[in-house]
């Protein structure tokens, strides 16, 4: 008897990508369609992490225990997202358990005078040290220009320009207080050196409502799979690293919670 092809269906072959769309904290459907939801961008894919535990019913039958049924137990549904751009506060907070910190902004900085590099009353300069530099107290992480009046960079300090701080070189290390004279631009969300903040190992669990769309290459329907509207707890995956010959990937779970939303697919 010749297979019945009619029950394969080659639209069932998915290999595709993954969309999440969040809206933290909301409390409701209502609540998450009124406060948006915010675009996670594009994932490699996921696993289901669905589990569906029960409990036997037992029945002793003439000294014999048996399994005559069995009652249900823990139901749960959740999936696990991979991806590799990591560098990006949206995926980067979760990762690293963060929460909102202090993002990078200073002030232009022409040609002035520097806070004084102490080394008069505690000792001098050490060798292979790295020394911050500040204007009235705050750190100025970058600079374009850094002169010592009498000394060469290169020969008597090097500076950081990326991370605003000087380190002194030897045969040269000062035993008296130093004062740099700085140029710096002005840093904010504009800016191409502009950086946000976040304040790591603050938050282990995150809750809201979720949208999740899977799609492929198929040109009728590039849709495969949309899970809406359902309440999520989301956490850390597996373990990340950054890796020099290699894109780096790493992963979150996200877990249906109460309410299980909609699915709707292709068939």
């Amino acid at each position: 008897m010749p297979l019945d092809t009619n029950l394969n269906h080659t639209r069932a072959e998915i290999q595709g990508t993954v969309r999440l769309l969040l809206s933290l904290d909301a409390a409701s459907r209502a609540a998450a369609s009124l406060a948006g939801f915010e675009e996670f961008s594009d994932l490699m894919g996921y696993e289901l992490q669905g589990e569906s535990k029960t409990e036997p019913v037992l029945k002793p039958v003439n000294g014999v225990m048996r399994q005559t049924d069995e009652t249900p137990g823990l139901l749960t549904l959740g999936y696990e997202l991979s991806f590799k751009a990591i560098a990006d506060a949206r995926k980067l907070k979760y990762l690293l358990s963060a929460i909102a910190g202090t993002d990078l902004a200073q002030a232009a900085q022409a040609a002035v005078n520097a806070d004084a590099l102490v080394f008069t009353g505690p000792l001098p300069a050490g060798l292979n040290r790295w020394y911050e530099i500040k204007v009235g107290g705050a750190r100025i992480r970058h600079v374009t220009a850094v002169t010592f009046a009498g000394k060469v960079e290169g020969v008597d300090f090097v500076v950081d320009y990326d991370n605003g701080m000087v380190r002194f070189l030897a045969p040269w290390l000062p035993a008296v207080n130093v004062v740099l004279v700085v140029t710096a631009p002005a840093i904010d969300s504009t800016h191409a050196k502009f950086m946000k903040g976040l304040r790591p190992m603050q938050n282990q669990i995150w809750r809201g409502y979720a949208r999740l769309y899977v799609y492929d290459q198929n040109r009728a329907n590039r849709l495969v799979m949309g899970h809406e509207d359902f309440s999520f707890t989301l956490t850390v995956g597996k373990n990340f690293g950054v890796k020099h010959d290699s894109q780096s990937e790493a992963s979150i779970k996200l877990m249906v919670a109460a309410d299980e939303g909609t699915i709707l697919h292709r068939d």
